[in-house]
């Protein structure tokens, strides 16, 4: 019934919205709403010249303590009485009541400050959301269409936008439980953040399920998916793996095959490469059967300090893959990022090391400028040219 409410009282909105001469702004505002409570809303002002003559707020809230899960959502109208904005409805998944009063004051330029309060069942919040800009209907629908545009893609010509083992569905949450029973069954790795329940989950009443999976069993994977009940798209989106570190290579050369002696080779080639641009012993190269990443690991000298015979233990990965969906002519290898950790390796009394400067962990990030090319001479490869948007 709630779903119902929601519903009326937006479609209503847009109704008042298309009123002649009117026009819509809108405010994203992500903090100083619920004091310590994640909190995020979005105000929409219909506006006939200078004249406010339809207002809503949309809001979606974390669980007190669990900022990471999202607890509820409700949507308001709001109407203007004297220089405040005010409304009452019900949560969505909760029915719990929400009483809201707001008052909007210009600060500068485009800018605008939000005060007030709002009281969801017992609790009441102040509300303090400075510098918040006023979004014009297009600017408002460009922001949300480029966010649309570079995160997924169902049919890419390339895998240069996305990253073949990235795969992104959309479940309706009917049907989130079967979907994950399915994946189960695929040996696959599932983004813990994208089945959480989300303010998009709420608004959406689906979610946007991030997959990473071997790019040899993606293609196939995805067609299936997209033949399942409750899945509305399945596609490619971005992940870990960028194309400014690829490599593009023949594949008559170096063929792919999985556990093939050609997929070898290259591993082996790779191996080879990284050895001699760290200085460094490969210790060893396994791979991730469910997301196709095959991790090195290396020894190397740490000559940062001087005379106390500490170890660097690298640590990279890469992914080899077909250009594109459709085309095995040629294959491109992904390197991932570098990091390394400095131990001590003497045989008795060894040093226990720890760099908590930061309140980070004994990784870190290494230089691998040149690494990318070193590894494409001897595939002779080819590399990205980010200015040119081509392989080079």
């Amino acid at each position: 019934m709630n779903n119902i409410c929601i519903f009326c009282s937006l479609f209503l909105y847009f109704a008042i919205s298309q009123t002649c001469g009117a026009k819509n702004y809108y405010y994203q505002i992500y903090s100083g709403l619920m004091g310590d409570r994640q909190a995020q809303a979005l105000i929409t002002e219909t506006h006939q010249g200078n004249k406010i003559i339809g207002a809503n707020i949309d809001l979606c809230y974390s669980k007190d303590g669990h900022d990471n899960i999202v607890e509820d959502r409700v949507v308001l109208n709001l109407e203007k009485i004297g220089t405040k904005l005010k409304g009452n409805s019900t949560t969505q998944e909760h029915n719990t009541p929400v009483v809201a009063e707001l008052t909007k004051k210009k600060s500068d330029g485009n800018n605008y400050n939000f005060s007030g309060s709002i009281q969801i069942g017992d609790d009441k919040f102040y509300i303090d959301s400075q510098e918040i800009e006023a979004l014009s209907e297009d600017d408002y629908d460009k922001i949300n269409k480029e966010n649309d545009v570079n995160d997924f893609f169902e049919h890419p010509d390339q895998f240069t936008e996305v990253f073949p083992g990235a795969i992104r569905t959309i479940v309706k949450r009917k049907n989130i439980v079967e979907f994950i029973d399915y994946m189960r069954k695929n040996n696959v790795e599932i983004r813990l953040y994208s089945i959480a329940i989300s303010c998009d989950t709420l608004k959406s009443d689906s979610f946007s399920v991030d997959i990473n999976a071997d790019p040899k069993r993606a293609t196939s994977l995805i067609a299936s998916l997209r033949n399942m009940d409750g899945v509305i798209k399945s596609g490619w989106t971005t992940g870990n793996f960028q194309i400014e570190d690829a490599i593009l290579i023949d594949a008559q050369k170096w063929p792919l095959k999985d556990g093939s002696s050609d997929e070898k080779k290259i591993i082996e080639r790779v191996g080879e490469k990284l050895s001699q641009f760290y200085s460094a012993k490969l210790l060893s190269s396994e791979k991730n059967n469910a997301t196709g990443e095959i991790e090195f690991k290396l020894r190397a000298a740490n000559n940062d300090y001087p005379g106390l015979e500490l170890t660097k233990m690298i640590t990279t990965s890469i992914v080899i893959s077909q250009e594109s969906p459709v085309s095995s002519s040629r294959n491109i290898i992904w390197i991932g990022s570098r990091w390394a950790e400095t131990v001590d390796e003497a045989p008795v009394n060894k040093l226990i090391l720890s760099d908590n400067s930061e309140g980070s962990d004994e990784s870190e990030d290494i230089v691998g400028e040149g690494l990318t090319s070193a590894i494409s001479e001897s595939f002779g490869g080819k590399i990205w040219d980010g200015d040119a948007s081509a392989w080079k």
